[in-house]
């Protein structure tokens, strides 16, 4: 009776490098560039095939009373909590077993829905699985380690006042991120502004940080900026501060770009000219009903007739909005020169009240 154990972990054994190798043939082979899938998997069943081999070796050369010795050496031995040295193996082992196949997990349904074509959904199962996980990894150790709920309330009773204020920021930062993630105000992907700065080293002077969000993490949320910038940016600022999310719930914005020109010029002619330019402008929406190029005469200037020219752009796939602005210029000044439409300077006309008494001396 003794070796029905061991044939069942031995037939466990073989069905587990049976399904390692198809899954490797079957599955992987489909993410072979992605290295996270592939090395978190192959971590993850080298610790099970490391608890299928401790389980036969346990039968097959009778160690148990081994393991009883290491159950009965105490580390720490209290009234409420008793850790001794196998059950602080049997934690790291929980604790590495469930991190790993969090991780796995993680990886395989954000690359999945990457090829999906959906970098939002990808983003968002990515940030969430990755914040539940935190809390399965705390759930194994703990339990590994044979602490249960009953034990922890009195001990977080008597820590209280260093939690609150030692990990105040962390908490509020963790809750933060849940917050985020089931509202869906800041997703993987939007584009996003706040205040701030990135890269004065680099010669950028703007008081404000526009990027694209890569990452949401359960501590902070990872935002890369046009300059190739990654800032990391806790959680609990997108609850507490004002932040500008230009795609929450439509990626389509409406770009403006100022146009002066003399007051010689006929806005008839400069609407057509301006007009021509939008069709040229790439990543423009051209032919959405409600969202075709427009030009507003906008402003009587002091020295010059101000048009607008008015674009739509979809923010994800045309991230730079100043790419728009360059390009109208380029193509606006060329076509404006062409049609004898002068782009004027600022000129101030001075009228003096009083007759002047103009003198010229000689050098």
């Amino acid at each position: 009776m003794q070796w029905i154990p061991v044939v069942i972990y031995l037939s466990i054994l073989v069905l587990y490098i049976a399904v390692f190798i198809l899954f490797h043939r079957s599955v992987l082979r489909k993410f072979s560039n992605i290295r996270e899938i592939v090395k978190n998997f192959n971590l993850l069943m080298n610790l099970v095939f490391l608890f299928l081999i401790y389980k036969v070796s346990a039968h097959v050369l009778n160690f148990q009373p081994v393991i009883d010795k290491l159950s009965k050496t105490y580390i720490v031995q209290t009234e409420l909590v008793s850790i001794s040295v196998m059950s602080l193996i049997s934690g790291i082992y929980g604790l590495l077993l469930v991190y790993y196949a969090v991780e796995f997990f993680k990886y395989l349904v954000y690359h999945y829905y990457l090829r999906q074509g959906n970098e939002v959904t990808a983003g968002f199962m990515k940030s969430l699985i990755s914040n539940v996980g935190i809390l399965l990894v705390a759930l194994a150790f703990m339990s590994g380690l044979g602490i249960s709920w009953k034990v922890m309330v009195p001990l977080l009773s008597a820590l209280g006042i260093g939690v609150g204020f030692g990990l105040q920021t962390i908490f509020n930062n963790y809750a933060s991120g849940f917050i985020l993630l089931l509202s869906r105000k800041v997703k993987v992907g939007d584009i996003v502004e706040l205040e701030g700065n990135a890269g004065y080293s680099i010669g950028n002077t703007s008081n404000t940080i526009y990027g694209k969000v890569v990452s949401v993490d359960f501590l902070s949320t990872i935002i890369r900026t046009l300059d190739g910038i990654e800032i990391s940016v806790p959680n609990s600022e997108f609850i507490s501060g004002k932040i500008i999310n230009y795609t929450l719930s439509d990626p389509y914005v409406r770009v403006r770009v100022p146009v002066p020109v003399s007051y010689d010029s006929d806005p008839d002619k400069v609407r057509e000219i301006l007009m021509e330019v939008a069709k040229e402008v790439e990543g423009a929406v051209l032919d959405m009903p409600g969202k075709e190029p427009e030009v507003w005469f906008f402003e009587l200037g002091s020295s010059a007739l101000i048009f607008y020219l008015v674009l739509w752009v979809d923010l994800r796939k045309l991230v730079r909005v100043r790419f728009i602005r360059s390009q109208v210029y380029y193509s606006a000044w060329k076509k404006l020169k062409e049609a004898g439409i002068e782009v004027p300077y600022t000129q101030l006309d001075l009228h003096f009240r009083n007759p002047l008494d103009i003198r010229m001396e000689k050098p």
